[in-house]
């Protein structure tokens, strides 16, 4: 038997939809029904949960080769409705983008005062307004 042949058995064995897993998961219906046609394989964090919601090992869902019985540690009391991978939630979705923004605008704000800047005080030297002396008349020149 296949793995997916065993997802779909254990969820059959257990009376479960697929839309029923989907949400003890926290995945789409779509992924729960890619797996069980072979079209797409559960990730590790998916394989755990499914394993602790069929309360069967992950070796067993993945090989077959192991009992479907699964022994219980204390790290992992039963099978709770939504296990599967976490999801971030909303405030911290927010956090990270204000930190982000944060990091965005005091980044220009020193590029921004690192630039240097050309003032009226500040200039090339090609810019300087001068006269020839050699054309210069010497009436221009007289001092009173």
């Amino acid at each position: 038997m296949s793995m997916e042949e065993r997802l779909a058995s254990l969820r059959k064995e257990r009376g479960l939809s697929q839309m029923e897993v989907a949400e003890a998961l926290d995945v789409s219906r779509q992924a729960v029904s890619k797996w069980e046609s072979g079209a797409a394989v559960p990730t590790i964090d998916n394989l755990r949960a499914i394993s602790r919601l069929y309360a069967v090992t992950v070796d067993y869902l993945v090989t077959g080769e192991s009992g479907p019985e699964r022994p219980e540690s204390p790290r992992d009391p039963g099978v709770p409705k939504g296990t599967g991978p976490k999801r971030m939630g909303a405030p911290a979705l927010c956090l990270i983008c204000l930190l982000a923004a944060a990091v965005a605008v005091l980044t220009a704000v020193v590029i921004w005062l690192s630039t240097p800047r050309k003032g009226p005080e500040a200039g090339e030297f090609g810019d300087l307004i001068y006269e020839k002396w050699s054309t210069a008349r010497v009436e221009e020149f007289r001092m009173e």
